[in-house]
């Protein structure tokens, strides 16, 4: 193929990678999660943010980008929009400067890795691809320009828990390689002003201490306890369940495929001239041993999460295919130096690209019932509640996670949650979020509330109720709205005119 032609088939690679994404965002609809990082940059102030990360388990990054956008009154789409140019750049990253043969590049493109769940579900995995995109391309300068390296290390420690380990090994593996290059030359002011940048993920590092001091607050994260040999089981365990939600097959052979690759890719690590096969073979060994710990004995796996591990599989291929090139070899990957890594490389390209097809696959039902159906009922509600509920009027639920995804849509940021009777406008993920209650005491705490005359409204969710018996407000109060359809999230409201 002549370099026009590339070009071309590049440009239009890109040209339909946006035109895909566009479309599944123009057909999705945020959800809980997604409407609680909005919320937060919304009602705190920017200062409060990194605090209230000890009850959200995971920097605070994505919130503070969303500030500006949220708090300035910007429409909610802007979040998604957001992801979607972040997703992009890194998609137009791997497209245009990594050294992978075309047809890789375009499967890894069109793979759920990089299609739907993180450039259209706007959350703070958004940022991963772009970061190890950026890690991968400048590898080759990371002497020359320390700086810009580190950064994005450091920018990875804010992208979200999971990805600790990665700048953690990354970092160790740079001061490591400084240090090996400085008992050879012996250049103390050389040693000093390439390693002097990991300050920078240092102190993003002891930032993540400071977001997540008190996480022992929050409901949701808790450090299970175990012996060595159980805790490698459920590790174990954890990888195997996992491919079988990536690939929708049995995980054992899903395990055998990915063993099958990582044969090859580390035959291509340790071929003699492959320089940054102990950084990839680093990073991925102590990455993999934390993340399926994380998700074995702290907090369970999502789709997204496990999605992580794959990008961080292509910037480990991507290293190691151009790691030793500089300027246009950087690009091409065609010097000589190359050949023989890239003849191993190959063959775990192809085994990681099959695994790319077969997780497309499973997943194309689930981004096709996003596009057929409700992905949420939260925008449907939210303009309900605009237009027929007056803004002086006082809203209760009975679930303080689900409705949450209506709330972006309006301007009002006072709720009671009926369970327990506390105003809320955000979730806090302590103790209380899933007070429960019954009909009866429900009844009895609300017939002694007093609104000053105002109307009293209730927002339930189907299904999902705290107050058992929540049945009974069909008979007692005036159903006023429901959800037509039923949401692939299960966000589906029903609202109650109560006084």
């Amino acid at each position: 193929m002549t370099e026009n032609r590339k070009k071309i088939f590049l440009y239009l690679l890109l040209g339909a990678y946006i035109i895909v994404n566009l479309v599944l965002l123009y057909y999705h609809e945020p959800w809980r999660d997604e409407a609680q990082i909005w919320i937060l940059s919304r009602d705190l102030p920017i200062w409060k943010l990194p605090r209230q990360m000890s009850y959200e388990g995971h920097p605070c990054l994505w919130h503070v980008l969303m500030y500006p956008f949220a708090h300035f009154g910007l429409p909610y789409l802007m979040q998604n929009a957001a992801a979607f140019v972040i997703v992009t750049c890194a998609a137009a990253l791997l497209i245009f400067r990594s050294s992978f043969p075309l047809y890789v590049r375009a499967i890894l493109v069109f793979s759920p890795f990089l299609t739907y769940y993180y450039p259209v579900i706007a959350r703070n995995y958004c940022m991963i691809p772009l970061f190890l995109f950026l890690l991968a391309y400048w590898y080759p300068s990371r002497l020359e320009r320390p700086v810009r390296y580190t950064l994005v290390i450091a920018l990875l420690v804010q992208s979200h828990a999971v990805m600790i380990m990665t700048a953690f090994s990354l970092s160790l593996c740079f001061l490591a390689e400084n240090c090996i290059r400085f008992y050879q030359d012996r250049d103390g002011r050389a040693f000093v002003k390439r390693t002097s940048p990991l300050l920078l993920p240092l102190a993003s590092a002891v930032f993540l201490l400071y977001e997540l001091m008190s996480v022992e607050k929050s409901s949701l994260l808790h450090i299970k306890t175990a012996s060595v040999s159980r805790t490698m089981e459920k590790i174990i365990d954890k990888t195997v369940e996992g491919l079988g939600t990536l690939c929708g097959f049995d995980g054992k052979k899903g395990l055998i495929l990915l063993l099958i690759g990582a044969v090859f890719l580390l035959l291509a690590a340790f071929r003699r001239k492959a320089k940054a096969k102990y950084t990839v073979v680093t990073v991925l060994t102590l990455t993999y041993c934390f993340q399926f710990w994380f998700y074995a004995m702290v907090y369970n796996y999502s789709m997204q999460r496990l999605m992580t591990y794959p990008l961080l599989i292509i910037w480990g291929m991507w290293v190691l295919k151009t790691e030793s090139a500089s300027g246009k070899e950087a690009e091409t990957a065609a010097s000589e130096k190359q050949r023989g890594i890239a003849a191993v490389l190959r063959p775990a390209e192809l085994v990681f690209c099959a695994f790319c097809l077969l997780a497309l696959f499973h997943c194309v039902p689930e981004i096709r019932l996003d596009v057929e159906t409700p992905y949420s009922n939260g925008r449907e509600t939210a303009a309900f509640i605009k237009s027929n509920i007056p803004d002086e009027a006082v809203i209760l639920t009975d679930n303080q996670a689900e409705v949450t995804a209506i709330f972006p849509y309006l301007d009002r940021k006072d709720y009671i949650y009926a369970p327990n009777g506390q105003n809320f406008t955000f979730v806090t993920w302590d103790d209380h979020w899933m007070d429960k209650t019954d009909y009866a005491s429900f009844s009895a705490w609300f017939n002694g509330l007093s609104t000053d005359g105002k109307p009293v409204y209730m927002i339930s969710c189907v299904g999902r109720s705290y107050i058992e018996g929540s049945e009974q407000l069909a008979q007692d109060y005036e159903l006023i709205y429901q959800s037509l359809t039923a949401s692939v999230k299960g966000e589906d409201y029903a609202v109650y005119r109560l006084r």
